[in-house]
């Protein structure tokens, strides 16, 4: 009898939300040390160590405070199992690991350990808690740098634009320099405008918040799409300036505004000012949006009657829905 019993006391114990839960934590801490622990572990180096990764230090922060809010929804979901789906997410996974080792293998693995984590909750808790929290899972993706041979070209794309604006627009300055490619001669100090200076660390950045921004707090497929093609613009925006006040902050302060704190702080004073004038740009538009069209809607209901009104109504979805 104990043998036919087993597998429906199982089931039944499974059912409770807290066992899955603590059946997937534990999947999954057995997995980052065993499987995933040299991938995880430089993922974190690199996060900690390289400059170049240094936004990924928010990017848990980020999806947790996403979780955070959709914390209610999330609860009132009935946790179900997706086996079929979420073995096929499982699987998929374990197949990048069987990739062979090379400079990107490290990469696979992390993004393998992920999707790891995204089909466990699918397998355990079902489609409808998987839908809230799948976005936040594969946000942290964003954490792993790009591959080497990716970043110096964009690198060194950027740095050509950025450079030449930022040259053309300190001349309007009248600032006295000379120019051979990348290096600037100034009356004081020699600079050399690097891959790392092209502004590429600006376009990871806004990448990354922008990401978020758009998927996170924008409801329809226009407005994020709109959202993540302003990244690019923007971030050349900024390494066109943060050049120009770097260049101006030489000649007028001096060659000592190239020393690490204050260079670091010409370079995040500009960061966070073109970040912040592009939110500000979007509440700008968003709500002028939301009050044009409700109020041609209006003005047309006033002639028009019930019918107008109603088509007024579905206006005014419909720009809520673009924001």
């Amino acid at each position: 009898m104990k043998k036919i019993t087993f597998i429906p006391a199982a089931l039944a114990i499974l059912q409770h939300p807290g066992i899955r839960i603590t059946g997937i934590f534990a999947i999954v801490l057995v997995l980052s040390l065993s499987l995933y622990r040299q991938s995880l572990t430089q993922l974190a180096a690199s996060v900690i160590d390289r400059q170049d990764s240094s936004h990924g230090l928010l990017v848990p922060f980020i999806s947790a405070f996403i979780l955070w809010q959709r914390r209610d929804t999330i609860k009132k979901e009935p946790p179900s199992f997706a086996v079929l789906p979420g073995s096929l997410l499982v699987l998929c996974s374990a197949a990048m690991l069987l990739a062979p080792e090379n400079s990107f293998y490290t990469k696979l693995s992390a993004i393998s350990f992920f999707i790891m984590m995204t089909g466990l909750t699918l397998t355990f808790l079902g489609k409808k808690i998987f839908k809230e929290v799948c976005l936040p899972f594969l946000f942290l993706m964003t954490m792993i740098p790009l591959p080497e041979t990716l970043y110096m070209c964009i690198a060194e794309w950027m740095r050509a634009i950025t450079t030449e604006n930022a040259v053309f627009v300190s001349q309007l300055f009248g600032i006295p320099f000379k120019r051979s490619n990348y290096y600037l001669q100034f009356p004081d100090i020699l600079l050399h405008v690097s891959e790392s200076c092209s502004g590429i660390r600006y376009l990871i950045s806004y990448f990354v918040f922008g990401l978020a921004y758009a998927f996170f707090y924008k409801k329809s497929a226009a407005s994020r799409i709109l959202v993540l093609a302003s990244i690019v613009p923007i971030a050349i925006v900024a390494g066109i300036m943060r050049l120009t006040v770097i260049f101006l902050a030489v000649h007028y302060i001096g060659a000592w505004t190239t020393d690490r704190i204050p260079h670091n702080l010409l370079s995040w004073s500009v960061f966070c000012a073109v970040l912040a004038a592009a939110l500000l740009l979007d509440w700008k538009i968003s709500s002028c949006w939301q009050r044009r069209v409700p109020a041609a809607g209006d003005a047309k209901g006033g002639k028009g009657g019930a019918c107008v009104d109603g088509m007024s109504d579905s206006r005014a979805s419909r720009a809520r829905s673009f924001t």
